[in-house]
């Protein structure tokens, strides 16, 4: 689980609580968390963008019944 230090941890420990341990997967995303990555195309590190959209489709295709949340901040 890798969802940086300050708001991730948190936030997947409330989900957690809130909807059971057992029926909360969380993932963080390594990305280059620089203001000058928000100026590009998505607002964001491409490489982190890449990683964030092959994480999807992956959760996607081996749970395609579950409900996927994606969420996140600046």
């Amino acid at each position: 689980m890798r969802q940086g230090s300050t708001v991730g941890p948190p936030t997947g420990e409330g989900l957690k609580r809130a909807f059971g341990s057992s029926n909360v997967a969380v993932e963080g995303i390594d990305y280059a968390a620089l203001l000058s990555t928000n100026f590009n195309v998505g607002g964001a590190d491409f490489a982190g963008i890449r990683e964030m959209e092959d994480l999807l489709d992956r959760a996607a295709a081996r749970c395609p019944t579950s409900q996927i949340v994606v969420g996140g901040y600046s």
